[in-house]
């Protein structure tokens, strides 16, 4: 499991538009995009004292989050995203509908018994910590990549949130904004650290689960 650095900036639509011209001339498209976005939808699971959300929020040294990740394709995945000072990585298992559907159940057997560290790990905070299914987060992305340099762009759309995890039509906006995030392993390309530049923004810690999480406990 590689690490990788992560960079995020809150922009507006007319600094997006500016920075995909820019973007477009060094990188590709993501092959998974269609009509230039795809739709992202994760499940957030913590604990009953909220651990994950108050990591985040205290800027803990090394931090975990758990999350089911799906898209409209269907395909399911058993996320932990870790984060060690500035390094970011991530474990990922594919599982099927069954498997997610029992889950949002509460019922943990299917990961129980196979053979795998990341589902160890999870079946673990299912079982002794007590992790559950906390909030659905939902966006649209549209993603850039150069392979040959390990780098990814993001810009995440229309974020929504809602506490009702089966229910997607209960989503409700959580930001506005347009989350621009770059992913690199070690090396900045030098047209990137340009761009950079020329944005003249600062790098933000922003994570969408802490914000979601935010919004619920202020009612």
């Amino acid at each position: 499991m590689d690490g990788r650095y992560e960079k995020k900036y809150i922009i507006n639509e007319y600094e997006y538009n500016i920075l995909k011209n820019k973007i477009s001339n060094f990188m590709k498209r993501d092959i998974h995009t269609n009509n230039g976005y795809y739709d992202v939808y994760s499940i957030y699971f913590d604990d009953y004292e909220y651990t994950s959300y108050n990591d985040s929020l205290d800027g803990v040294y090394h931090k975990e989050k758990y999350r089911i990740r799906f898209y409209s394709d269907g395909n399911y995945k058993l996320e932990i995203k870790e984060k060690k000072g500035d390094i970011c990585y991530k474990s990922i298992y594919l599982i099927n509908e069954g498997a997610f559907i029992n889950m949002l159940n509460g019922n943990y057997r299917l990961i129980k018994n196979i053979n795998n560290k990341i589902q160890e790990k999870w079946y673990r905070k299912l079982t002794h910590d007590l992790y559950r299914p906390r909030i659905l987060i939902y966006y649209k992305r549209e993603a850039y990549e150069d392979k040959k340099s390990k780098v990814r762009v993001n810009f995440d759309f229309n974020i929504k949130y809602t506490a009702n995890i089966k229910s997607k039509s209960s989503l409700k906006v959580l930001n506005r904004d347009i989350i621009f995030e770059v992913k690199y392993n070690s090396v900045i390309p030098e047209y990137l650290l340009k761009i950079f530049n020329e944005l003249d923004k600062n790098n933000i810690g922003y994570s969408k689960y802490a914000k979601a999480i935010g919004k619920i406990i202020e009612y």
